[in-house]
């Protein structure tokens, strides 16, 4: 075997272990999805915190705040309603157990959306400190 097959074969088997991930990563949600009544615990606690978050950020935003807090803010929360959003798609609706097929379709978009969950998630981590710092300014 020269190096380029060798290359080549290496190659191979990176694809198959990668198929083969993400195939037991499918199976592991499709499995959530069958068990759960409206949602994997996991997607149900991450659409609790952000419903008590954008709860927060309304009482924040009726109080009164300087404008540099109302523009973090506002920014905070339009993350926060776009992840909200994101989230719910994946909530089965009704809290019935679904066939199949709608559970491996809403496993399939939920792990192609993690992603864009992250990095929704990483967003409002980064905006968090300024909205802390501006907060804590004013108490003080």
């Amino acid at each position: 075997m020269s190096g380029a097959e060798g290359i080549v074969a290496l190659g191979i088997a990176g694809n198959v272990v990668q198929f083969i991930d993400f195939g037991v990563k499918l199976c592991s949600r499709i499995k959530e999805y069958s068990v759960a009544t409206g949602a994997p615990n996991r997607l149900a606690t991450q659409v609790a915190y952000i419903s008590d978050i954008l709860e927060i950020l309304k009482d924040l935003s009726d109080a009164q705040h300087g404008a540099l807090d109302k523009r973090v803010i506002s920014r905070y929360a339009s993350k926060a309603e776009e992840l909200s959003a994101l989230l719910d798609t994946f909530i089965k609706e009704g809290g019935s157990r679904d066939s199949v097929w709608k559970n491996t379709t809403n496993a399939w978009r939920s792990l192609r959306a993690e992603k864009k969950v992250a990095d929704l998630q990483k967003s409002l981590e980064s905006l968090l400190k300024p909205l802390n710092l501006n907060l804590l300014a004013k108490t003080m």
